[in-house]
């Protein structure tokens, strides 16, 4: 009778603990996360300051104190050399704004469907201002809350990755804790060559944008070439998303530079989809297509923006965790245990022959 009353109540508590858990995972989804995009950033930063301290007698924290300083200067670099002529192109490009807007109204009156868009977006009342500048405010200060939480996050596991992977392990039961460890080093090998693999494609893809757009004359071509580079992060549907804003901009000037910087980007991510990527993907995780179009739509339904950055490394995790809990833990199917090729099978050794016995 205590053995059943025990189990029972072992069992509310679960229940309670799962429910619990589930609320908190709906009310501070984005920021979870936020949290797991700190966590990318400490793989990174590591991935970046231990082969540095590997190959030189510096300490792990000096050397990973010297990887954060020259990717700081690098952003400070990097914005000094774009800001000035950011700020005169735009300014420019303010003065032909109106200009174009005419210029497209009076192209949306020549036909039935273009009036009654143009009507139906005069029928939108602007909001008040002071409610419109209470918004913002509030979206700027929430943007500020998860980029303090993804730098200091990021800073402090880079720092002792050690001490919040030992705590998780010891969340699981001693004869579970082997396994939790290979997985945790598996998870950190899949991330780190994930990572490594998109920032040699954003830097590629940021590069190469920059450079054809200023060939065929496209205005504000550091920062457009430097917002393709970003959105790269993202597979598939962030080339789509980097295309937008080459496109309006390059419109603004004429419909046929339009044309171009269109043909000249699709150039670019062609190379950088079928020559570069296949080539970076060699020691990565492969993801179906499909799954990380999927996952980055169901989660920039349910996150937004952060939810489709962090839709594909999250999905890498998911099938990580797949293969090892499921597919090795559970099936007993054993894989390589790789950043590549999940799907394959470890060589077993071959049994010798009777004749070989005897």
């Amino acid at each position: 009778m205590r053995d059943f009353a025990r189990r029972a109540a072992l069992a509310g508590l679960l229940s309670i603990f799962c429910v619990l858990f589930l609320v908190l995972l709906f009310l501070a989804f984005e920021l979870l996360l936020v949290v797991f995009a700190g966590v990318l950033l400490a793989v990174l930063l590591r991935a970046l300051s231990d082969p540095l301290a590997a190959r030189t007698s510096m300490s792990p924290s000096w050397a990973l104190l010297l990887v954060i300083l020259a990717l700081a200067g690098l952003v400070t670099l990097g914005g000094f050399l774009i800001a000035p002529g950011a700020a005169q192109q735009l300014e420019a490009l303010a003065e032909k704004v109106p200009e174009a807007i005419e210029e497209l109204r009076g192209f949306l009156e020549r036909w039935p469907a273009g009036r009654q868009l143009i009507a139906a977006l005069e029928l939108i009342e602007p909001r008040e201002t002071l409610g419109h500048a209470v918004d913002l405010a509030a979206v700027g200060g929430g943007l500020l809350v998860y980029l303090l939480t993804f730098f200091f996050v990021g800073l402090f596991v880079a720092v002792r990755p050690k001490l919040y992977s030992s705590g998780l392990v010891r969340l699981f039961p001693r004869s579970y804790r082997k396994a939790t460890r290979e997985a945790l080093a598996l998870l950190g090998r899949t991330l780190r060559w994930f990572l490594i693999g998109r920032l040699l494609s954003m830097t590629m893809v940021g590069v190469s944008t920059a450079l054809v757009l200023v060939l065929v004359g496209v205005p504000l071509a550091g920062l457009l070439g430097l917002i393709a580079g970003l959105l790269t992060f993202a597979p598939y549907l962030g080339p789509i998303l980097g295309g937008i804003p080459i496109l309006v901009v390059a419109l603004i000037e004429s419909p046929m530079l339009a044309l171009w910087a269109i043909v000249a980007y699709t150039v670019v991510q062609w190379i950088e989809g079928y020559i570069i990527d296949p080539l970076i993907q060699h020691r990565m995780v492969e993801l179906p297509p499909a799954i990380t179009v999927t996952s980055q739509v169901l989660l920039g339904m349910l996150a937004g923006g952060i939810g489709i950055a962090i839709a594909t490394p999250l999905a890498a995790v998911v099938m990580v965790l797949i293969q090892v809990v499921w597919v090795r833990g559970i099936l007993d199917d054993p894989v390589h245990a790789g950043p590549r090729g999940f799907n394959r099978r470890k060589k077993r050794p071959r049994q010798p022959d009777d004749q070989s016995k005897q």
